[in-house]
């Protein structure tokens, strides 16, 4: 049975930025050169077909990802010149809202949480990040946290803000929900389970929803804050700031 798309206009805005953009691009190369302090560079690598915006300010440099994945097990290099050096991350955790199987999920609105920096090793003039989503052989961020699984990230957020993240959840799908049932000839023919599924969450109270996996949430890092210290050949201190935005779309 073909599903009609839906065609909501949902637009959702990511955090405001001041920094001016410089290019967007896709790598063709497995490494990047992200800053250049003298004839010193740090460089990222494996970001080969990775589309990303930069935007730069001063000491900071903002990537805008269009793919999940983009900085998460990554390795960060830097030139012997550089001495000293320290490099430390944190995250700031967001979710993303599942509804219908046809409807993308997205970042819910309003809601970041951000946790303490995280001190990483430095290994031969190598940084290796974190990785969220299992997808490589480096230390995993729950790991750098000190949980066990993700599930454990998952939950101590769910000890600070569950309440908070339900309401807005709940408000966010009530909308959704109240929005397709407005609509719903449109899928009377080809997806009459959206509209009992509509009918079921309209039918529910918040009270109803005791976790995160109640209310199809997915947690995820919206953004991830690198900070890069130490000092040049000439003793000269320097610190440098990476932020990665991520897609909030999937």
């Amino acid at each position: 049975m073909n599903k009609i798309k839906r065609l909501y206009g949902i637009i959702f805005l990511l955090i405001g930025s001041s920094y001016s953009p410089i290019f967007g691009q896709t790598s063709s190369s497995p490494s990047f050169t992200i800053f250049e302090i003298g004839n010193n560079r740090i460089e990222v690598s494996n970001l080969k077909d990775k589309e990303f915006n930069i935007h730069i300010s001063e000491d900071t440099v903002v990537f805008e990802s269009f793919v999940f994945n983009s900085f998460n097990g990554k390795t960060l290099a830097f030139s012997e010149g550089l001495q000293n050096v320290q490099v430390e991350v944190k995250y700031g955790f967001s979710f993303l809202q599942y509804t219908i199987d046809d409807a993308p999920a997205y970042s819910i609105l309003y809601y970041i949480s951000y946790t303490d920096f995280y001190d990483l090793d430095v290994n031969d003039n190598h940084i290796a990040l974190p990785d969220y989503y299992g997808n490589s052989d480096a230390m995993k961020v729950y790991e750098l946290m000190g949980f066990e699984s993700l599930k454990g990230i998952e939950l101590w957020i769910q000890g600070l803000d569950f309440e908070k993240v339900r309401a807005i959840s709940f408000k966010e799908q009530k909308s959704f929900f109240e929005n397709l049932m407005e609509n719903k000839t449109t899928y009377k023919e080809c997806c009459q389970e959206y509209i009992g599924q509509a009918q079921k969450f309209l039918n529910s109270s918040i009270e109803d929803y005791k976790s995160f996996t109640d209310l199809n949430l997915e947690l995820y890092p919206k953004q991830i804050i690198i900070v890069i210290s130490g000092n040049t050949e000439l003793g000269t201190p320097f610190r440098k700031t990476i932020i990665e935005k991520q897609n909030t779309y999937r």
